[in-house]
């Protein structure tokens, strides 16, 4: 949210971080609608209030507007201006089936067809390159890995995050209960 905020008030892609907290705390405060805007709890909520028809705009993951869409959803969704955030494999130590979790993800990995899949069945991008190839280019031109979409998209800076979260968090939610 802070990140769409600093871009709606046009701080260029590269001067997003580090993050001026103050002052996208006041571009959402002067939001013509501010006093509707709605923060989710879990992923899921934006999908809900659009098919519901309780919100017309909202902001949330590609692969969840997708899995709407593949349900019949009446959605889409523009990839300019999208933060691009990393997720990653994690086997939790003391697995019980350690050894078949790290195989899996080397095969998807690894293997370009496995990585292809993936990415076609879950609109999120491998670090699988050559996987990228092998996508339908209905399904590579939505990816965030897409040329197409290299100067529209932010790249979240996770370690500007990691160091910065807790402090940003409670800042927010003062604003929110201000």
């Amino acid at each position: 949210m802070l990140e769409a905020a600093l871009l709606a008030d046009g701080v260029p892609f590269d001067q997003i971080y580090p993050l001026d907290v103050d002052r996208a705390l006041r571009v959402l405060g002067h939001h013509p609608g501010k006093d509707r805007l709605l923060y989710h709890a879990a992923n899921q909520e934006p999908i809900q209030q659009l098919t519901s028809g309780e919100v017309s705009l909202s902001t949330s993951f590609n692969n969840r507007i997708n899995a709407a869409r593949n349900d019949g959803a009446k959605l889409n969704f523009s990839a300019e201006n999208a933060v691009l955030a990393g997720d990653y494999f994690v086997v939790p130590k003391g697995a019980k089936n350690k050894e078949a979790a790290f195989k899996l993800m080397n095969f998807m990995s690894n293997d370009a067809e496995a990585g292809a899949a993936f990415d076609t069945v879950t609109n999120l991008t491998l670090a699988n390159t050559p996987a990228l190839s092998k996508l339908p280019k209905e399904v590579a031109d939505t990816l965030p890995t897409s040329p197409r979409l290299a100067d529209k998209i932010l790249v979240r800076d996770d370690k500007w995050w990691s160091e910065n979260l807790k402090k940003t968090e409670q800042q927010f939610k003062l604003w929110q209960a201000s």
